[in-house]
């Protein structure tokens, strides 16, 4: 890094001036910077709503959820809260504080702001919304604790990069439930279940009990798990979503106990900047492309027979040491995002060749691109924002898409893809106009999120598709744009490395299976090593998170 200087708190708002973009005086020249983690856009204002968690007394001042009761989320709170307490510090949960949500490192990120978001921060957040939720509709004692381990539960067996685990495995434009399969066997082998029976509490009625509720429920319902994700990338790149302060006033459970909005503008709000989570950065092109390379490089890695500079079995002896290269790839995943992320700067031709590609492509996204789709996003908010304008979409049934010239400006809007070497085809476009010098990824679906809030009226619940017929139309228009085939082209002009990247996408497959089945699975023995000594692993050149103390 240039400088050197400590970075200013995260939580103090003094700094706000110093912090805006990491490219003030203070850190160098505010344009157009490097690619460090401090440049290059990766981060701006927001990085002000990061969360701070003190670790001496697991309490978690967490900005998203600062507007309920209980305003942060104090871990031990009630005697009956002994259980998350002992959850808190386990080996299994602490690893979760540098697992990237959103997959990709800042650095190959395509929306400002959505790296260094923790699987830690989401699942406490969830549990503090349970919570705020608990305390508004009365439910309370061991009843209340059950609610908040179920969503604290969920998400704890994802790999590093989160869904990359369930992609490499189960492919894309799949279920992406591996981590939810292997949920059970993780949290027995890591002491969670054991934990919870010490508590009085059976792992069948906290882990994925058979029941659809305002806690876990099947899209395009609300759930805690939904709404607390949402919200927390919302309010990280969406200012018209973030200046509306959304709490958990804005959300009410029903008598059939689902999750439901309190309010119908406020509603399609949510549910717009729900819709534009999935168009504008999980399933948008570019981004899609970024997925695609991580996941190749992923598997050049292990098809190499290479293995994460990590660990040893010191506290375990008998073990002995353990050739990780004989390990199979999913159980060594369980090592944190900075792990792996040192591990990829080993020397490695392919590897650093898709990595340039990555960086390259993510930072012309970033810098030049997401200004203008910020600004056009602010402004197609607008129209539900305000009151009045919201009014007349309602009267009307009909409300203006995003691409809608009037959101738009020729000064700001760039081409939407790195001028040279880089292009996001129709399938149509892609096939008519192949060439040599190019590689085409095709991009098929990932899987399918929208939601359809219920929404309290006058004596009854009703969703907001039916109060509203233009949120129906927008639905639809969402789905057709989500799953047009698409596909990412890239052009190299240099021979020798076009050669290097078809020899990669063309055997990367086949040796990725033969080191799958040439490989064994840890012992639980070994497994509970690896996630012990990950959960130390959790720092890198970038924070997920502050550790005051107060």
């Amino acid at each position: 890094m240039k400088n050197e200087r400590p970075l200013p708190a995260f939580n103090d708002p003094s700094a706000e001036a110093e912090l805006h973009g990491f490219g003030g005086a203070q850190f160098g020249s505010p344009e157009l910077p490097g690619s460090t983690w401090a440049e290059g856009n990766m981060f701006n204002y927001p990085m002000l709503w990061m969360p701070n968690c003190d670790l001496e007394t697991a309490v978690v001042t967490d900005r998203v959820w600062q507007n309920g009761m209980p305003d942060r989320l104090r871990v031990f709170d009630k005697p009956e809260d002994r259980v998350l307490q002992e959850i808190f510090y386990n080996d299994a949960i602490r690893r979760l504080q540098a697992i990237e949500q959103l997959t990709l490192p800042p650095q190959y990120t395509t929306v400002p702001n959505t790296g260094a978001f923790s699987r830690f921060e989401h699942i406490w957040g969830s549990v503090l919304f349970v919570r705020q939720m608990a305390e508004k509709h009365s439910i309370t004692g061991k009843d209340a604790v059950r609610l908040q381990l179920r969503t604290l539960v969920s998400d704890v067996a994802h790999t590093y990069g989160s869904h990359l685990g369930d992609w490499m495995f189960q492919g894309v434009g799949g279920a992406e439930n591996q981590h939810d399969l292997e949920l059970k066997d993780y949290l027995e082998t890591v002491g969670i279940n054991d934990i919870l029976r010490k508590h009085g509490f059976q792992p069948e009625e906290v882990i994925f009990p058979d029941v659809q509720d305002w806690v876990e429920a099947d899209t395009p319902d609300l759930c805690v798990d939904r709404v607390d994700y949402g919200l927390r990338e919302m309010n990280r790149w969406n200012s018209a979503v973030r200046e509306q302060a959304f709490s958990a006033e804005d959300f009410t459970i029903t008598p059939d106990g689902m999750l439901a909005m309190t309010d119908q503008r406020r509603a399609r709000i949510f549910a717009e900047g729900f819709l534009l989570l999935s168009q504008e950065h999980w399933s948008e092109p570019t981004h899609r492309f970024m997925l695609d390379m991580l996941i190749l490089r992923t598997k050049l890695f292990y098809g190499e027979g290479r293995a994460p500079r990590t660990w040893v079995f010191e506290p375990l002896p008998k073990l002995g040491l353990v050739p990780l290269h004989e390990i199979h790839p999913r159980d060594l995943m369980y090592v944190t995002d900075p792990a792996q992320e040192q591990t990829y700067a080993m020397p490695d031709l392919g590897g650093h060749t898709l990595q340039a590609i990555m960086s390259s492509i993510a930072k012309y996204r970033r810098q030049y691109v997401w200004p203008g789709r910020e600004q056009r996003i602010y402004h197609y908010m607008q129209q539900y924002t305000d009151g009045q304008a919201y009014a007349e979409v309602a009267r009307s049934g009909t409300y203006k898409p995003l691409e809608h010239d009037d959101f738009g400006s020729f000064r700001d809007e760039y081409p939407a893809t790195l001028p040279s070497g880089f292009a996001i085809l129709d399938a149509d476009q892609a096939e008519t106009t192949r060439n040599s010098m190019c590689l085409d990824f095709p991009q098929p679906p990932f899987k399918y999120r929208r939601i359809d809030p219920l929404v309290r009226t006058t004596g009854s619940f009703n969703r907001l598709s039916e109060l509203d017929p233009s949120y129906a139309d927008r639905l639809a228009e969402h789905k057709r744009t989500l799953l047009a085939p698409k596909v990412a082209r890239l052009a190299i002009a240099d021979p020798k490395s076009l050669d290097l990247m078809r020899s990669i996408a063309d055997n990367v497959e086949s040796n990725w299976r033969q080191r799958l089945a040439e490989s064994r699975r840890m012992t639980p023995e070994e497994l509970r090593s690896l996630v012990s000594v990950s959960a130390r692993e959790i720092y890198g050149t970038y924070p997920f998170m502050t550790f005051f103390h107060f």
